[in-house]
């Protein structure tokens, strides 16, 4: 996206404490997640010694979650027994703790090495790593920087692939412990290191990934989709032919594998005779993936059990419990989970979603998913302040946050902090501040991000085309137009019927309440969506369970990478991409 400021730029200035969060961030609530997380953990470990649980483990204690204070043997201790047990995320993180004796960052670390140790130490756990999943850790990035920067960290990787060279060639089984390991370390050398992007090279890199894979490591035929992906072009290999290798890989175990397979499946396109079957396969995968279990793929199950998808019951209770459980989570590379858990579970708490409303935890979730740079976070912790729903609300706060959002480079997410900036300044709350040309100022800013939403995303979402609505039925900023502001509620209501969209179905039923009191009619298709029916029945007691939590809909997935209101195809150069 583009930045917003450069299309439509009319805000204040803003102030550095408006990007502070904290104020909103319960030290209290922290503490209950994260002491929940250890205990749970623990018993894992101790029962089962399971690999994940050991590393969150060693996560917690290297970062002082919850009551703990930070105890880096302890740390070490877990990672090192999770990496023993070959999880890629630990193998990475348990050289974090090393340091260069030459070195002046003031890491956290527990033992200091020279240089040429600290590499010799590195590479090959960062190889392992990254052979078994790119996504799963830095490793694999990190790797590919280094051969490019540093000539002691190339010289050691290159050592090392000439080892697995040596090895392979001697041929003698009987101290080769772990061919199908040695096969796919050793094709992975050879695409890194293939600077000169030689098509044999790859090739060569492929055979070895299915040499691997044929022996049984399912990371052979992982990494053979992900060479397809990268440069399928080259070495005349298509992107079916990467989808078949990742089902193979899914289907002998490989957790990642299993997590991009149900994650197509929970946001491919489809029709609605298939959509059903799509939930299924994405329950099954997302299921067998959470062995592993990620923020991102513990977010998808958690929707799963919100919309009651995938053949199983709706059930708000346990999506909740996914999603806190994500909030704690170590994620993927260049994932959102953390952040999609941190929304979900503030809108729950907002909307009052399965559980009593609480305006508190539901600021404290949309600051964490604001700092981490979510927009629309933001704008949903500023609203909250706007209306008086929070101790202390300070209008000015809930001003900073919509002008910090409207100059971000989300132009869905700046649409709406201008349309209640425009609101403030037309006519509301602000008394001794009231500006209609400023007002006026935003409307415009609204429409013109929509438009540029529109031309970069090729689509608008349910709360732009209902908030131009709005602006068109009341005249805020543009000619009064009743009749256009109808067409844009039709609009959102079509939308948000196709889509398990949390928001989407919130904006349906605004635009339908709308639709209602301006009198204009609705087709046959809306008459017979439950929704509607409820929304118009003349019992109020049976129009007040659109608010009941076992009704209401659930409003977006919110994945903050996939298109608002629109599923669609995900291809595999997207599918495999590390987003």
């Amino acid at each position: 996206m583009g930045n917003s400021s450069a299309v439509y730029k009319m805000r204040d200035p803003v102030p550095d404490e408006s990007r502070n969060l904290n104020q909103f961030i319960s030290t209290s609530i922290l503490h209950h997640l994260y002491e929940d997380a250890i205990k749970r953990n623990l018993e894992l470990s101790e029962q089962t010694d399971d690999p994940h649980a050991n590393l969150l483990l060693g996560y917690y204690y290297h970062h002082g979650y919850g009551m703990n204070k930070r105890d880096l043997k302890k740390c070490f201790q877990y990672y090192q027994r999770s990496a023993k047990q070959q999880h890629p995320t630990a193998q990475y993180l348990l050289y974090q703790l090393f340091v260069s004796k030459s070195s002046s960052q003031k890491a956290l670390w527990i033992k200091a090495v020279s240089d040429k140790q600290l590499v010799r130490l590195k590479v090959p756990m960062y190889v392992n790593s990254a052979s078994k999943d790119i996504c799963s850790s830095p490793a694999h990035k990190e790797l590919k920087h280094r051969i490019s920067n540093s000539t002691l960290w190339k010289k050691e990787i290159m050592k090392l692939k000439h080892s697995k060279k040596r090895l392979i060639e001697s041929n003698r089984d009987r101290i080769i412990e772990d061919r199908p390991t040695l096969y796919n370390e050793y094709g992975y050398l050879l695409w890194i290191l293939n600077e000169n992007k030689d098509v044999e090279q790859y090739q060569a890199a492929a055979n070895y990934f299915k040499k691997a894979g044929d022996m049984g490591n399912p990371s052979g035929y992982y990494n053979i989709a992900n060479i397809i992906h990268h440069v399928g072009n080259l070495i005349g290999k298509q992107a079916e032919e990467a989808r078949q290798y990742l089902i193979q890989a899914a289907e002998n175990g490989h957790a990642r594998a299993q997590f991009l397979l149900g994650y197509q499946a929970f946001y491919s396109k489809a029709s609605n005779d298939d959509l059903d079957d799509n939930y299924n396969v994405a329950f099954n995968y997302l299921g067998m993936s959470s062995r592993f279990p990620y923020a991102d793929t513990l977010c998808l199950l958690g929707q799963l059990h919100y919309h009651g998808l995938g053949g199983i019951r709706q059930n708000f209770t346990l999506a909740i419990e996914l999603f806190e459980k994500a909030v704690t989570a170590v994620d993927y590379e260049n994932h959102d989970g953390k952040i999609l858990g941190n929304f979900l579970l503030g809108f729950m708490y907002e909307k009052g979603i399965g559980v009593e409303k609480d305006f508190v935890i539901a600021a404290h979730h949309y600051a964490i998913a604001a700092k981490m740079n979510y927009s629309m976070a933001m704008c949903r912790l500023a609203k909250l302040v706007e209306k008086d729903r929070l101790p202390n609300s300070d209008i000015t706060i809930a001003i900073q946050y919509y002008n910090t959002v409207a100059d971000s480079s989300d132009h869905d997410a700046a649409s709406y902090a201008y349309y209640r900036l425009g609101k403030l300044y037309f006519g509301g709350k602000l008394t001794d501040m009231r500006d209609q040309n400023k007002g006026n100022q935003c409307f415009r800013a609204v429409q013109a991000n929509q438009f540029f939403s529109s031309k970069i995303n090729k689509r608008t979402t349910t709360w732009s085309d209902y908030h131009i609505g709005r602006m068109h039925e009341n005249a805020l900023g543009m000619v009064n137009d009743e009749r256009l502001a109808c067409d844009l509620y039709k609009d959102v209501v079509q939308k948000a019927r196709s889509t398990y969209s949390i928001i989407g179905r919130h904006y349906m039923e605004k635009a339908i309440r709308r639709l209602n009191k301006l009198g204009f009619p609705i087709d046959e298709a809306l008459r017979a969506d439950p929704v509607y029916e409820i929304i118009t029945d003349s019992d109020p007691a049976k129009a007040q369970v659109i608010n009941h939590p076992t009704f209401r809909q659930p409003d977006t997935p919110d994945c903050i990478r996939i298109e608002e209101n629109q599923a669609y195809e995900l291809d595999m150069n997207e599918l495999l991409a590390s987003k």
